[in-house]
C-alpha cells in the first residue's frame, strides 16, 4: 500500500513449527499488540491520531518464501487480504519490514501474516488484536452547500481516500480523490436536495457515510 498504499511485510519461517493457525497472541501495551516466538517479531501499534494501524515484523531467513500476505479481520474470524509483498529471499540477514493499515473499519480489528512458500504451500502468523474503540472517524464538512464548495475532512490522515455521492435514487452524481483535508466539489446540474456520501479507500470499501443538503 502506499503513502497511498505502501507495502512491506515480513514473517519468520521458524515460526511456522511452533504455531496453531488462529491463535491468538498479545501482550497489551500503550496502543500496542505483539506476539513473539523464537526469532520472530510481529507487532500492531495504533498510531497516536488512531486513525491508522502500523504493522511491524522481522524475520532472519526468507530462503524458502516467495511472498507474504497480509490480512485483516473485524472478527478474528474472517479475514482478507489488504496488501503483499514479494520476498527479499535471502537466507541469512535480519529483516525489519513496516506497513500500515488506514482506517480500519471496526472496533475490535485483527490482524495475521499468510506466509506463501516457493512450492506453494503455506502457513499463517499468530493473529493479533488492535483495540480501536477510540477511533476517529473522518466524516465531511460543512454538510450545507451552495452549488459549489470547499469540504472539510475531520480526521484526514495522510492516506488518500476516496468520496462518493450520490442522489436519493443511488445514481452516482460524482467521485473524488481526496489527498488533503480540503476538496473543491462542483455541484452544478445536481439540483436542489439531500445527497448521500460514502468515504472509502482500496482496502476498506466503508470508511464512513453522511449526507449534505445542496442549495
Amino acid at each position: 500500500m502506499k503513502n497511498l498504499y505502501f507495502s512491506a511485510l515480513i514473517f519468520c519461517g521458524i515460526f511456522a513449527a511452533a504455531q496453531t493457525d488462529g491463535q491468538i497472541l498479545t501482550r497489551p501495551g500503550d496502543g500496542v499488540s505483539e506476539s513473539q516466538g523464537s526469532g520472530f517479531d510481529f507487532k500492531a501499534i495504533k498510531d497516536h491520531r488512531n486513525n491508522v494501524v502500523m504493522i511491524q515484523w522481522r524475520a532472519f531467513n526468507e530462503g524458502n518464501t516467495d511472498r507474504y500476505v497480509l490480512e485483516h479481520s473485524s472478527d478474528g474470524i474472517a479475514f482478507t487480504a489488504l496488501s503483499q509483498l514479494a520476498a527479499i529471499g535471502d537466507t541469512d540477514g535480519n529483516y525489519s519490514y513496516n506497513d500500515m493499515d488506514s482506517y480500519p473499519p471496526a472496533q475490535e480489528n485483527f490482524y495475521r501474516l499468510k506466509v506463501v512458500q516457493k512450492d506453494g504451500s503455506s502457513f499463517y502468523s499468530a493473529v493479533i488484536p488492535m483495540d480501536m474503540s477510540d477511533k476517529k472517524i473522518p466524516h465531511l464538512n460543512p454538510t450545507v452547500l451552495h452549488m459549489g464548495a470547499t469540504l472539510h475532512v475531520d480526521q484526514f490522515y495522510r492516506q488518500p481516500l476516496m468520496v462518493d455521492f450520490f442522489d436519493q435514487a443511488g445514481k452516482r452524481m460524482g467521485s473524488y480523490l481526496v489527498n488533503s483535508e480540503d476538496f473543491d466539489i462542483n455541484t452544478a446540474g445536481w439540483g436542489k436536495g439531500i445527497y448521500f456520501y460514502r468515504i472509502c479507500n482500496p482496502t476498506h470499501a466503508l470508511i464512513d457515510a453522511g449526507k449534505i443538503l445542496v442549495l
